[in-house]
């Protein structure tokens, strides 16, 4: 499937990098989304953006972090109804990359991806087999929706990590 990154890349194309840094690059994002309250699809389709694009290009560890900071501002244009600027996404990297250079790699990624944006998260399974559920279990009380729903979160940001990649996340969010 094209929107699925590759499960082995981190070992077969990424020589610099490796996967405490992916790790690290991620739980960073995760406090940009929040400092910006970007909305959760957001961060999910992010990290599909960086795996799709670490998948067929080797980058070297300077570059992860404006790598992510181009897949954010990527994912935040699709997904936000006011997505953060880009200068904002240099000032939140402490002016380490310069505005040319994040939209330059923001080309990069489009480019690869082929203007591909939509992907599948594990959340977008949930939303189509949760009536079904519901329908089972003759609906589900407040309190229930929202353990729910934690768990599908769980589930989706489980994806994140390495070994929980290879799994498909119709069996993940299920």
């Amino acid at each position: 499937t094209r929107k699925r990154p590759s499960t082995d890349f981190l070992e077969t194309i990424q020589k610099d990098v490796n996967p405490s840094m992916r790790a690290i690059l991620i739980d960073w994002l995760v406090e940009v989304a929040e400092e910006y309250r970007l909305v959760p699809d957001t961060l999910y389709l992010t990290v599909n953006y960086i795996d799709r694009y670490l998948s067929g290009n080797e980058i070297n560890r300077q570059r992860l972090q404006l790598l992510g900071v181009a897949c954010m501002l990527i994912a935040a244009k699709y997904e936000e109804i006011c997505a953060p600027q880009v200068e904002e996404f240099c000032y939140i990297t402490d002016n380490t990359y310069f505005k040319d250079e994040v939209l330059d790699m923001e080309a990069s990624v489009l480019n690869y991806l082929k203007f591909e944006m939509t992907a599948p998260t594990a959340k977008c399974f949930l939303r189509f087999c949760s009536p079904s559920c519901i329908g089972k279990f003759h609906g589900f009380t407040p309190t229930e929706s929202h353990f729910l729903y934690f768990l599908l979160t769980i589930g989706d940001l489980s994806g994140l990590h390495k070994s929980v990649m290879r799994i498909h996340l119709c069996i993940l969010s299920s």
